[in-house]
C-alpha cells in the first residue's frame, strides 16, 4: 500500500526477471505507484550462498518449465 501512495518501498518478490539466473527468480524490488518500478540485484553472495543457488537451478529451471508449459495448454 505505501508503495502505492508514493512511498519508495523495497521488497523480495518472485518476479519474472532478467533471465540472469533463471526465468522467474526472488529478488529485491522498488514498489511504487505502478507496482514494480524496477528489478534490484541481490548483491554479492558468499561461497555458501553461490554453491546453494548453484545447486538449485537446474530443479528451479525445470519446474519453471513444467508450469510455463502447463499454462500453455
Amino acid at each position: 500500500m505505501k508503495g502505492l501512495q508514493g512511498e519508495d518501498v523495497i521488497e523480495y518478490a518472485y518476479v519474472e526477471g532478467n533471465g540472469e539466473d533463471a526465468q522467474f527468480f526472488a529478488q529485491p524490488v522498488r514498489l511504487g505507484k505502478n507496482g514494480v518500478e524496477e528489478l534490484l540485484s541481490y548483491g554479492e553472495l558468499s561461497a555458501f550462498e553461490q554453491k546453494a543457488k548453484d545447486d538449485m537451478l537446474a530443479t528451479l529451471n525445470k519446474d519453471i518449465q513444467e508450469g510455463v508449459d502447463f499454462m500453455n495448454k
